[in-house]
């Protein structure tokens, strides 16, 4: 994550299923809704999970471990492993 900028637009969870592709496109397009934004303000999506690879708007895939070491190294970038 080192010299990358971001900025979380909105959050949020619904319950697995196994129709992942649409339920994590509804989800975003409500967080959108009612943040009052488009997908034009959105620039990049990462997919993480098992259910990663099945969401084909995603711009990326990543793990769900390398997603929390980069969120680790993000937050406490002193974190070691002792």
């Amino acid at each position: 994550m080192e010299g990358n900028s971001f900025t979380v637009l909105a959050s949020g969870v619904v319950d697995q299923d196994v129709e992942q592709e649409s339920l994590s496109l509804r989800l975003c397009e409500r967080l959108l809704k009612e943040k009052k934004l488009g997908w034009k303000n959105v620039k990049r999506t990462v997919a993480t999970g098992c259910g990663r690879n099945l969401i084909t708007f995603a711009d990326t895939t990543i793990t769900e471990i390398t997603c929390h070491a980069h969120g680790v190294r993000y937050h406490a970038p002193d974190a070691m492993i002792l």
